[in-house]
Order: C-alpha cells, then structure tokens, then sequence
C-alpha cells in the first residue's frame, strides 16, 4: 500500500524516533483528504479491529527496527529480496522511512511509493525519559503510560526499583490515577547515574494479561559536588558528550574594569575588541584562591550551556521543554516583533529583564524577549542570547582558535549542516530551529565563531545561533565575550 504526502508527521533522528509510532499515526490520519491524500498505509492500521483490539498502528521508525531485529519469531514478515517495509516517520514533507528485511537497512523514499506494512499495537505500558538530565538536588519524573486496554492499574513505589552508578539516598513515589501515573525520584545525595526498573504485574489488561516487567529506563545524573566559582561565575555542569567537565561561566556579559574582564549587573558589555583580545583578557584574570584557569569560554563549553538550558521547562513559553518558545533575549527586530532596538540594554537587572519595546525594557513581557535563562543546577545566566555577539574560542587548544571556513555563507536553519560544521558544533538535542527562538547559523571563510546574536537579531539570534564569516581580527560595538573558570 502507498504511504502519500503529508507534511509535519514527525521526524526521527538516525538512531531512534522520539515520537511513538501511535501518536505519528494519529496525526497521519488527521490530516484531512484535500490536504494530503487518503493516507493509505496510516490509516489502515489506524482502522484495523483484530484480536479484539482497536488501537492497532504503523511503527515508527525505531519500531520497525525492533520487529527487525526480532523477525525470527515473528511470523509472516517478508526477509526475501525486495521486500520494504513503511515506518509512520517522516524524513522530508514528500518521503518517509522504510525498512529492507533482507539485510535491515533503512532509507528514505517517496510517500507515493508501495511498500508492505505490518501494523503493531503496545503491549502494556511505556516509560518516558526523565524530565531532567542533570540535576544537583531536587526531583526528575517520569511519566508511565499504559495501554488503551488496561483494566487495572497496581503501580506502586514498591514494584519501582532504582538502578544507576550512584543511587544514594534516592526515594520513590508514585502519583496519578487513570492510565497515566508520573513516578518522582527525589533526595538523591549520590553522584552518579539514575534510572528506574517496573516490576511485573504493575498493570492487567481487559483479557486479563499481566503486563510484563519494564525497563531499565533512561537514567539522570545526579551531581551533588557543587563548585566554587569566581566572583559573578555561575557553576555549569559538564557534558561527557562534549567533552567538558564542570567549569564556571560568567553571569553576565563581559564589563570592562580598569582594564579587566568583570561579570556585574552594571555598566554596558566590553565591546569593539577583536577574538584575539578578548582571549587575552580572559586569560589574564586572576581571583586570590581560585588556581584553575580562566580563558574565553570554548564552543564546547557554549554548546554545554545550550544543551542543558533547553532541557530547563523555565526557558520555555510553554512551561514544558521542548515546546513553544525559547527565550532570545535583547533581540527583537520590526519583522519578528513588531518593533527594533539599535542599541544594547540600557540596564540589567529584574526591571530590565524583557525586550518590551524600542531600546526598552521592563519587569514583565513576552517570553521570547526574556534576557536570561536558567540551567538545570538552578544557576542563572543573562544575555546568552542577544545583547551583543559572543566570541567563542572553537576549542580549549593553546591559542585563540577559528572554526570551520568551509560552510554555506548565508543564513540556514540549526538542521541544516554544510562543510565541516557538526551537529555537535550548533544543534540542539531536541532538533530546535529558528521556530522556537533557538537560532539560525551563518558560514563563510572568516571562521571566528560568534555566538547568541545581537540586540536586533530577531529569529537569527537563539541560544544556539553561531555566525562564522568574521576574522579574528574584526571588531563591533555589538560584538562582546564572557569568560570561563576551568578549577
């Protein structure tokens, strides 16, 4: 049967799609005839009563792999030469994922092709990720989701066990009703992994099934070791991703005093110094006590703070990671927001905290033009994201370091990789772009990296905006630095 074209189905990384095979079904067949076609393979499964059940689906991606890999003990699947399979991923507005079961390789192709499906239902209940990756003290949830078919539901804290590399003094309990429960681990005094394993029996099925034992789940960190940092720092957890470890960054963008690199709520950014000198005047910090490091903050290090700051739902318009917008700071520009600023903030502080107008700012306003952004150890960072450009050293090397010269010199989107740019270069984990205020990237040969955008960057300027054309030598009175402190 044919898939046909639908545009914002969802989409699934190389690995795994995030999006369960039922909710992109769901919106498959919700999109209306006129709009894309009858959806044929969508909503087959989506119609199809067998054994009793109704909520019968097309596997996403990830899915389809598993009933590849299983495919020994299931019957009926066609393994001989030629034989694809769709999944209910979307890789572009006109194709979608299939999958060859003779050697298991999985591409993309046109929606209007043929393919066999094989329909799926879940078995039970899932387990979300945690709403946390990283935390230092606090609770992270989980969310149990069982099946349509569930009668019964016997979830309690006494079938959860915690599993990890350091579980010290972790509790569990248990919370919600229906089919819905959200499981909290909280105290945690470790330092290390945390994950959660459901026992079986936590559920019974209308035919009376016991739904089978679950997990272990996707884990957090726990990082009870804070650190101490310099005057105006604000301790970042590191990325083992990244290749970081736990440094700190300054609060604030940059102020010159007497000369020196200062974080403070006053006096406007240190501005009109090229990469070369900003990376000097990091270097050159010292505090009594503190014998680590101090240097411009790395790329690694920005993409540290970036990644764990979209994971914070306080970043969020929404209240939720992940949805609606991120905040973009001192940013807005007439064709985003109605209106333009020329010139940085005028102050910094609780009655300066959003872009509300022209070079104007207030206590409350629109959420994309809130100036500061909080990471998931409580700490607090302003004007990540606007304000002035940021530069950023490209790697921790000795020496101011350029990134690639090699990419597409216009502005694209974060999905968008060309030349050497990697996604750990730019990208968000959750595969945000311009639409939910993360940012836009811009190549060329300069390579310099800056970072954040400007006070008039409109959809251009996001946490994770990086602009490569400017040499090291080049300067602005919208170009500034921050520093960072490696213990």
């Amino acid at each position: 049967t044919n898939y046909t074209t639908t545009t914002g189905i969802g989409f699934g990384d190389v690995n795994i799609d995030t999006t369960l095979g039922d909710v992109h079904t769901a919106n498959i067949v919700g999109v209306t005839t006129g709009a894309g076609g009858y959806h044929a393979a969508a909503r087959y499964c989506d119609k199809l009563v067998y054994g009793g059940h109704s909520d019968w689906y097309l596997p996403n991606r990830a899915e389809l792999n598993l009933m590849w890999t299983n495919k020994l003990s299931i019957p009926g699947l066609r393994t001989a030469a030629g034989n694809y399979y769709w999944s209910s991923t979307e890789s572009a507005a006109n194709s979608a994922w299939q999958q060859y079961f003779g050697t298991g390789n999985q591409s993309n192709t046109t929606k209007q092709g043929y393919n066999y499906i094989r329909c799926v239902r879940r078995f039970g209940v899932g387990i979300s990720d945690p709403s946390a990756a990283v935390i230092e003290s606090g609770a992270v949830t989980y969310t149990i989701t069982y099946s349509s078919d569930t009668a019964t539901v016997n979830l309690t804290p006494a079938m959860i066990s915690l599993n990890g590399t350091d579980t010290t003094g972790c509790s569990v309990s248990v919370s919600g009703t229906g089919k819905v429960r959200t499981v909290t681990v909280e105290n945690c005094s470790g330092n290390g992994t945390v994950g959660i394993s459901i026992a079986a029996g936590s559920a019974t099925l209308s035919g009376g099934e016991t739904v089978p034992a679950l997990g272990p789940s996707n884990t957090f960190i726990v990082e009870n070791t804070s650190l101490n940092c310099p005057t105006g720092f604000v301790e970042v957890l590191g990325s083992a991703t990244l290749g970081t470890n736990d440094f700190c960054v300054m609060k604030y963008e940059a102020k010159n005093v007497a000369s020196t690199p200062a974080s403070s709520s006053t006096g406007n950014p240190w501005v009109s110094i090229n990469a070369t000198n900003a990376f000097n005047a990091c270097a050159a910090m010292s505090e009594s006590g503190f014998t680590g490091e101090f240097a411009l903050i790395s790329n690694p290090e920005w993409m540290t703070i970036a990644r764990d700051l979209e994971t914070v739902p306080s970043n969020w318009s929404s209240g939720v990671a992940g949805t609606g917008d991120l905040a973009r700071g001192w940013s807005a520009t007439t064709a985003n927001d109605g209106f333009v600023n020329s010139a940085v903030a005028p102050s910094t502080g609780p009655s300066c905290l959003y872009n509300s107008a022209a070079n104007t700012c207030a206590s409350t306003g629109t959420h994309k033009l809130r100036r500061t952004h909080e990471l998931s150890n409580g700490s607090e960072i302003w004007d990540f994201s606007g304000n002035v450009w940021e530069w950023v050293d490209w790697s921790t090397a000795a020496g101011f370091t350029s990134g690639p010269t090699n990419g597409t010199a216009s502005w694209q989107e974060l999905t968008t990789l060309s030349g050497s740019v990697t996604a750990n270069d730019l990208q968000s984990t959750g595969g945000y772009t311009s639409a939910q205020q993360a940012g836009r990237w811009y190549g060329d040969s300069g390579g310099a990296a800056l970072r954040g955008g400007g006070w008039s960057g409109g959809t251009n300027a996001g946490a994770f905006t990086l602009y490569l054309s400017r040499a090291p030598s080049g300067t602005g009175t919208d170009i500034g630095f921050r520093c960072v402190y490696r213990p």
